[in-house]
């Protein structure tokens, strides 16, 4: 968003002053790696407990949040964070990250700051695209019927509007759609 409203210079400096941040909180021997787009990578060594690590985001998190000023303009930024441990979670470096892009997503939909891994993460995930896929394809396959609710106005007796339902009757083509769904 930032690169839309004020162009990709000034989301350039934002990202700076965003590492700025993190070195200066983080200990030295600790890793901070920009990952991708607005998105970094922080790994934090010698965390003795999953407590250590909530009061250690909490501040880390507080501090990013503080607002921006470069050149004439305030900029307040919110974050989000998912977190894996090692070697709870995961035993290497690429299904850690795997794990943590999977709860920085549910963190993203929760609209909260940061959340752990868990395993029903993965399920819920793969559930998702599971109906999404599904949806794809009753839309491709004509799978949806459209109904019209009438209402009335009890006073005059007369149809006051009407709502719209939409039912999803699944064809044999269609495998991956098992049971039912709510669409809202």
């Amino acid at each position: 968003m930032i690169n839309h409203a004020y162009g990709f210079e000034m989301g350039n400096k934002i990202l700076l002053k965003i590492t700025e941040r993190l070195k200066n909180y983080l200990r030295k021997y600790d890793a901070i790696s920009k990952l991708e787009s607005d998105k970094f990578g922080i790994i934090i060594k010698d965390i003795k407990n999953e407590e250590d690590i909530y009061t250690i985001l909490v501040t880390l998190i507080d501090n990013l949040s503080k607002p921006y000023i470069i050149e004439d303009s305030t900029i307040y930024i919110s974050f989000n964070t998912g977190i894996s441990i090692f070697p709870k979670d995961a035993k290497d470096a690429e299904t850690l990250m795997e794990k943590a892009e999977i709860a920085l997503f549910d963190v993203k939909n929760k609209e909260e700051g940061f959340g752990f891994y868990k395993e029903n993460l993965k399920i819920k995930a793969k559930k998702r695209l599971k109906l999404k896929t599904a949806l794809s394809n009753a839309l491709k396959n004509r799978e949806f019927i459209l109904y019209y609710q009438t209402y009335f106005d009890i006073k005059t007796n007369k149809i006051a509007g009407a709502e719209a339902l939409i039912r999803w009757k699944k064809t044999q083509q269609n495998h991956t759609a098992n049971g039912i769904y709510t669409i809202s």
